[in-house]
């Protein structure tokens, strides 16, 4: 976190502490922004590029959450179809992406490309893991979910799992927590 130029009274290194105390409020707020999530369901997974104007062919095979992908230089696509629950009608609702369910992600990770509803959405990234796709969500809407990715030669870590969960998004809280990382 980085220094502050403000001067103190005091000489118990009250610079460092300013600055570890707003990383752990960071941090605090971040792990509230979701007020609910719910899991979004199996993948089907298809290996090799594509063509944007035929991405559904290939040929998919069902992709769980104890499933493995990733290799040197891959490129793959994942999809799936997903429904607002009842539970999140009228409330922001985000679709959260990660291949590391269990670790956070690694600034070098694998990257993707997503679609929904055949739209080319945003890349995701360890930056950017999540796309909106209800403010405010309707219950009982489905979206088509196709993600494009890529697990390079430079990085690669070995295979990893993916999994993607609906969340419910605390906008006011997300706000306050961009106040404070920036």
């Amino acid at each position: 976190m980085s220094r502050f130029d403000i001067d103190f009274v005091d000489k118990n290194n009250e610079r460092e502490m300013l600055a570890l105390r707003l990383e752990k409020l960071t941090n605090t707020i971040a792990e509230r922004m979701y007020r609910e999530s719910a899991d979004a369901g199996d993948f089907l997974f298809c290996d090799g590029e594509f063509d944007l104007s035929r991405p559904e062919e290939g040929q998919w095979t069902p992709f769980g959450k104890d499933d493995f992908w990733g290799k040197r230089e891959q490129y793959c696509r994942f999809k799936q179809q997903v429904t607002i629950p009842e539970k999140f009608d009228g409330k922001t609702v985000v679709y959260d992406l990660t291949p590391y369910p269990d670790t956070a992600w690694n600034t070098n990770a694998e990257q993707f490309i997503i679609y929904v509803n055949g739209k080319m959405v945003q890349a995701i990234d360890h930056n950017h893991t999540y796309i909106f796709l209800g403010d405010p969500a309707k219950a009982g809407e489905k979206f088509d979910i196709l993600f494009s990715a890529y697990c390079d030669d430079w990085s690669y870590r070995g295979p990893v799992r993916l999994r993607a969960t609906l969340k419910v998004l605390d906008k006011e809280l997300r706000s306050l927590y961009f106040d404070f990382a920036v």
